[in-house]
Formats: C-alpha cells, sequence, structure tokens
C-alpha cells in the first residue's frame, strides 16, 4: 500500500536527474584548452615581461649596491679622523 509512496518520488528523481545530466552535459562541451597560437602568444608576451623586471631588477639592485658602498665611502671620507680632531 505504501510502495507508490516511495517509488512515485524515486522515479521521478531518477529522471529529473537524466535530465539535469544531459542539459548539463550540452551547455558545457569539453574543449582541450584554448587555441594553442593563442596560448603560445600569451606565453612569450609573459616571457618578454619577465625579461623585461629581471632586467630592471638588476638595474635597482645596482643602484642600492651604489647607494649603500657610496654612502659609506663618503661617511668615512666626510668624518674627520681621530688624529686630526686632536690637532
Amino acid at each position: 500500500m505504501f510502495t507508490p509512496y516511495i517509488l512515485i518520488p524515486s522515479i521521478v528523481g531518477i529522471i529529473c536527474a537524466i535530465i539535469g545530466y544531459v542539459i548539463g552535459k550540452s551547455k558545457n562541451p569539453q574543449t582541450d584548452g584554448e587555441n594553442p597560437s593563442s596560448l603560445k602568444a600569451d606565453l612569450d608576451a609573459c616571457r618578454s615581461n619577465a625579461k623585461n623586471l629581471s632586467a630592471k631588477l638588476e638595474k635597482l639592485e645596482h643602484e642600492m649596491y651604489e647607494l649603500e658602498h657610496g654612502a659609506k665611502a663618503t661617511s668615512k671620507m666626510s668624518s674627520p679622523s681621530p688624529s686630526a680632531a686632536k690637532a
């Protein structure tokens, strides 16, 4: 007597699951990725950007080194020596 109360919702649920699966598959066709030529262009752009950034980093590191060591050399020269202070 209680069989239709369990059987009908189960059948409806299975049918809805199958229909939802089919609709979902039809809206999102599987692709292996984007166009390889566009990916190659993106890769080349990233590589050139990385090369520019590494060159800029080297330049900034060199400037920082010059500022640090240049400041130490000038501070040693500008400060009076102890023998000059006694005289």
